[in-house]
């Protein structure tokens, strides 16, 4: 598969007059395949999901305009940190000096988070996750009103 998948990008790469090496770019690797093609096709660029949807949003000016920043995730992670959007959202709430708030159902323990964001999972310890997500909405008003 590799060394077939390998050869595809060659001849594109050469139908289209680009440097093999563009298969090196971020982004255009097994996941990337249709982009990949798009980056020969038509000169396309990468652009990470957090950064097109904030760009739409215009997310700098609302999140300069808030008091505080509340977001949350079904699993808040270390890869929440890597581009998934709350993760996006907290870390440049933070940045822009915003007490920053993610209400995830659950969240890794031990996650180091920057300065400014607080992680407050509402799903109480040994709770089964089909009655977590029955009583999402009484377990986050709680853990709101805690907080």
């Amino acid at each position: 598969m590799d060394e077939g998948a390998a050869r595809i990008a060659r001849l594109l790469c050469d139908h289209f007059g680009k440097p093999h090496d563009l298969v090196a770019t971020p982004g255009a690797g097994a996941a990337g395949g249709i982009g990949f093609g798009f980056l020969c096709a038509a000169d396309a660029r990468f652009l990470s999901g957090a950064d097109l949807v904030s760009g739409w949003l215009d997310l700098a000016a609302r999140i300069d305009r808030a008091d505080i920043v509340i977001t949350g995730e079904g699993r808040f992670d270390a890869s929440s940190l890597h581009g998934k959007g709350p993760g996006e959202l907290a870390v440049r709430a933070s940045a822009m000096g915003k007490n920053v708030f993610i209400f995830p159902g659950s969240a890794e323990a031990g996650l180091l988070v920057p300065e400014g964001i607080e992680v407050c999972p509402i799903t109480p310890s040994g709770m089964p996750l089909e009655e977590a997500l029955s009583r999402a909405g009484d377990l986050l008003a709680a853990e709101v009103f805690r907080i």
